[in-house]
C-alpha cells in the first residue's frame, strides 16, 4: 500500500528548540501567513511613498570640471601631488568659502556655504566634481552659478592654470529625495523583510502542533497518517487495523484533541473497517455529535446519557443502525453534557460488557473538552487507545499533558494521527 514505508524526510529545528518540524510543513506555514508579509509590504509601501511626499525636498546641482595632466609641487618641494585633489580642497576651504558667500550675497556666512558646498577629485580621469546641496532650490542654483567662477579665479591666481573647463553640468537643481520608484523598492523591501521576521517570530513562539512529525519526534509515539482524504484515510485504518489484530484487542478509544469537536474522522474510519467487514460499534462521546451517518437523528437526543443516568436499561434500545452496512452508533445524547454525568458506578463497563460480543471493534469518541479525570475512567474499560490531533489548533502542551498522564494508565497507545 502507497504510504506505508518510510519516506525520506526533511526536517529543521523549530524555535522552542526541542522539536524538529518537517521542512515542508515550516513553508507550509510560512505560506498560510503570506497575508502577514503582503500586508506590511504594502504597509511599508504606502508609509515610504507618504514620507517621500510630505519630506521636504534637498537640492543638488553639479558641475564637473575637467582639470588635465597637471601638477603642483609644494614650497618646501617635498612632494607632487595631482592638481585636482588641490583644487578639490578649495571647497573646503574657509577664504574660498568667504569669497563665494560674498559673490552669492543673501548675507550667507561661510559657513553655510562649507556645509552646502562639497568637491571630490577624480585622479584617474583628472576630473573635479562640485556638489552643492540643500533645501533652497533657489540658494542652491546661485552657488552652483558662483563657486566655479570663484575657485576658476583662485586656480588661475595661485597655480597659472588656465585650462579648467567644465565639461558636465546640472542645468538647474533638481531633488535627490523625492525617487517614487525608489522609495517603492524600498518600502516593499522593508516590508517584505519585516513579513519574514514576523512570521519567523509567530513560528519561534507559537506552541501549536505545526507538522505530522512533531509528536513522533518528541515523545516517541508511532505516526499513523492523516484523516484528509479517502486513500488517507484508507491507509490510517489499515494500519489501525493492524495494529488491533497484532495486539488481540477490540476496544478503542480515539482521544480527540481537536478544538472543534468534530468527529467526523472517527466515522471515517469506522466506516472503512466496516467496509472490510468488521462489524463496528462507535460510543461517541461527543456531545455535538457531529458527523454521525444515521437518519434518525432524533434517537441521538436520548441514548447513551439515559443508560449513564439510570432512565434506561435495554443498552440495544440505544444503538441506532447506521447507514452503513456493519457499523452502528451509540451516541451520548444531544441534550446532555458529558461533564455532569455519572462515570464512576460501573454503567460504562456494563455498557461496554452487554455488546462487545456482538461487534469486532469497539470505538469509543472522546472528545478534547472532557477532564482527565473523566477520560481515564473511560480509559480503565478500553484495550487500546490512539490520538487525534488537530494541527495549527492544539498545542504542545495539551499533548505533553495528555501523554504524561496516559503513561499510568496501563492502556496500549497504538499511535496517533493527525486531522
Amino acid at each position: 500500500m502507497p504510504g506505508m514505508g518510510n519516506e525520506p524526510e526533511l526536517c529543521l529545528w523549530k524555535g522552542n528548540g526541542k522539536s524538529i518540524m518537517d521542512i515542508r510543513d515550516f513553508l507550509k506555514y510560512f505560506w498560510e501567513r503570506k497575508w502577514i508579509v503582503i500586508a506590511l509590504a504594502a504597509l511599508c509601501i504606502i508609509l515610504s511613498e507618504v514620507f517621500t511626499l510630505i519630506n521636504k525636498p534637498v537640492y543638488r546641482q553639479t558641475r564637473v570640471i575637467l582639470v588635465g595632466p597637471q601638477t603642483v609641487v609644494s614650497k618646501d618641494g617635498k612632494f607632487v601631488t595631482n592638481l585636482s585633489f588641490v583644487i578639490a580642497d578649495l571647497a573646503k576651504n574657509d577664504d574660498v568659502d568667504e569669497k563665494i558667500a560674498k559673490a552669492v550675497g543673501n548675507n550667507l556666512d561661510k559657513n553655510a556655504i562649507s556645509n552646502m558646498l562639497s568637491a571630490k577629485a577624480d585622479d584617474q580621469h583628472q576630473k573635479v566634481e562640485i556638489t552643492v546641496e540643500g533645501s533652497d532650490r533657489k540658494l542652491v542654483s546661485d552657488i552652483a552659478s558662483n563657486a566655479f567662477p570663484v575657485i576658476k579665479d583662485i586656480s588661475k591666481e595661485m597655480f597659472k592654470v588656465e585650462n579648467l573647463v567644465v565639461i558636465t553640468e546640472d542645468k538647474e537643481p533638481y531633488p535627490v529625495n523625492k525617487d517614487y520608484k525608489k522609495s517603492l523598492i524600498s518600502g516593499g523591501v522593508t516590508g517584505f523583510g519585516l513579513g519574514l521576521i514576523a512570521v519567523f517570530l509567530m513560528l519561534l513562539f507559537d506552541d501549536r502542533i505545526k507538522g505530522k512529525n512533531e509528536i513522533k519526534n518528541l515523545f516517541g509515539m508511532d505516526y499513523l497518517g492523516t484523516a484528509k482524504g479517502e486513500e488517507s484515510i484508507a491507509e490510517l485504518s489499515a494500519r489501525v487495523l493492524l495494529r488491533l489484530k497484532g495486539n488481540s484487542q477490540k476496544i478503542l478509544a480515539d482521544i480527540n484533541l481537536s478544538k472543534s469537536g468534530d468527529s467526523k474522522s472517527v466515522y471515517d474510519i469506522a466506516t472503512y473497517l466496516a467496509r472490510l467487514g468488521k462489524k463496528v460499534l462507535v460510543i461517541d462521546l461527543n456531545k455535538s455529535s457531529l458527523g454521525i451517518p444515521v437518519n434518525e437523528k432524533s434517537k441521538l437526543e436520548f441514548g447513551l446519557s439515559d443508560l449513564l443516568y439510570g432512565k434506561k436499561t435495554d443498552v440495544k434500545e440505544t444503538v441506532c443502525n447506521s447507514d452503513i452496512e456493519n457499523l452502528d452508533v451509540m451516541a451520548f445524547g444531544t441534550q446532555k453534557d458529558i461533564g455532569r454525568t455519572p462515570l464512576a458506578d460501573g454503567s460504562m463497563m456494563r455498557i461496554i460488557n452487554d455488546v462487545r460480543d456482538n461487534y469486532d471493534i469497539l470505538i469509543l469518541n472522546i472528545p478534547q473538552y472532557m477532564s482527565f479525570d473523566r477520560v481515564l475512567l473511560i480509559l480503565n474499560h478500553c484495550d487500546c487507545a490512539v490520538m487525534s490531533v488537530e494541527k495549527d489548533r492544539v498545542s504542545l502542551s495539551d499533548v505533553t499533558r495528555m501523554t504524561d498522564e496516559f503513561k499510568d494508565t496501563g492502556v496500549g497507545m497504538l499511535g496517533y494521527y493527525t486531522l
